[in-house]
C-alpha cells in the first residue's frame, strides 16, 4: 500500500486557508500574512498553524471549520493529482495530521471520494503510532506499506521510523531544506509516476504503477474494512470508502471526478 499526505500534495489548501487567517488576523488589528508565510506554517495539523499563524487565542474548532468552508467555495487541486489517484493500482492510504472529521470533507470537497482505501486523521505524524494503530485494526501491519509520499518532513521522519522509502513533492509546502530529507525529490507527477517504477524494479516489496499509466496489477490490496466492533472503532480515526468485509475496489473506479481547479506545477 502506498501512504500519501493530501494538504500540499494533492490538494492546494493554503489558499483557502491564508484567507481565513488573513481574515482573523485583521479582525483583531493584527498585519495580514503572506500566501508563502501561510504554506511554512502547515506540517502539524490544525493546533500547529493556529499557534503558527495566530498570535492570539482563538477558538481552533471555528478555525478548522472555517478553513473547511473556504475550500468547498474555492476547491485547488495540482495540475496532475486525479491522473495519479486513478492510475496507481495500489491501496491508497491518505494519513493527515489534520482532524480526521476535517480532512474526509476536504476530500469530498476536492471530488475525491472513494479514491482513497482509507482515509486517516489526527494522525501526529512524524509519530507511527496512529497509522500502525489503524492498519493493525484492518489486519495490515508496517510491512505492508511500500512507500510515504509527501511534502514535509513530518512525513519523511514517519517513512524513516517505520523504515520505508519516502517521496518528496517539490511543489508542497514542507521547507526543502529541513531534516529529515525523502529518498527522493519529485518535480510533478509525471516523475512521480517514475520514482514509483523504479522502486518496483528495486525492491521486493512492489509499488503497482501502471506502467506508461497503462499496464497490470502487481499485487492484490491486502487491506478491507472490518466488521462489528472494530469498524467502530475507527470512525474516528479512519474513514473507510468500502463496505464492511468487502476489499478495496483497485484501478479506482469509485472515484468521482466533477470539475474542480488545477493548479500548475511551477
Amino acid at each position: 500500500m502506498i501512504v500519501l499526505d493530501f494538504n500540499g500534495l494533492i490538494a492546494d489548501t493554503a489558499h483557502a486557508v491564508s484567507t481565513v487567517v488573513n481574515a482573523t488576523l485583521t479582525r483583531h488589528g493584527s498585519a495580514a500574512m503572506s500566501l508563502s508565510e501561510v504554506r511554512d506554517a502547515y506540517g502539524y495539523g490544525v493546533r500547529g498553524l493556529v499557534r503558527a499563524t495566530i498570535p492570539f487565542s482563538i477558538d481552533e474548532a471555528a478555525f478548522a471549520e472555517a478553513c473547511v468552508a473556504e475550500f468547498q467555495a474555492t476547491p485547488r487541486l495540482f495540475e496532475g493529482a486525479r491522473e495519479f489517484l486513478r492510475s496507481v493500482d495500489q491501496p491508497l492510504v491518505l494519513l493527515s495530521n489534520s482532524p480526521a472529521l476535517v480532512i474526509d470533507r476536504l476530500v469530498d470537497a476536492a471530488g475525491l471520494s472513494g479514491c482513497f482505501d482509507f482515509v486517516v486523521g489526527d494522525a501526529q505524524k512524524p509519530v507511527p503510532k496512529v497509522l500502525l494503530e489503524a492498519l493493525a485494526s484492518v489486519g495490515a501491519s508496517r510491512a505492508d506499506i511500500a512507500v510515504v509520499i509527501g511534502d514535509q518532513s513530518t512525513d519523511f521522519g514517519l517513512a524513516r521510523r517505520i523504515d520505508v522509502p519516502s517521496i518528496g513533492a517539490r511543489w508542497g509546502y514542507g521547507n526543502q531544506r529541513d531534516d529529515p530529507q525523502p529518498d527522493r525529490w519529485v518535480d510533478d507527477f509525471d516523475d512521480l509516476f517514475n520514482a514509483l517504477r523504479e522502486l518496483t524494479q528495486t525492491r521486493s516489496h512492489p509499488v503497482p504503477v501502471k506502467a506508461g499509466r497503462n499496464a497490470a496489477t502487481l499485487r492484490p490490496g491486502v487491506i478491507h474494512r472490518p466488521a462489528g466492533d472494530r469498524a467502530d472503532h475507527l470512525t474516528t480515526t479512519v474513514s473507510a470508502k468500502h463496505g464492511p468485509g468487502t476489499q478495496p475496489a483497485h484501478g479506482k473506479e469509485s472515484c468521482r471526478w466533477p470539475d474542480r481547479p488545477t493548479i500548475p506545477i511551477a
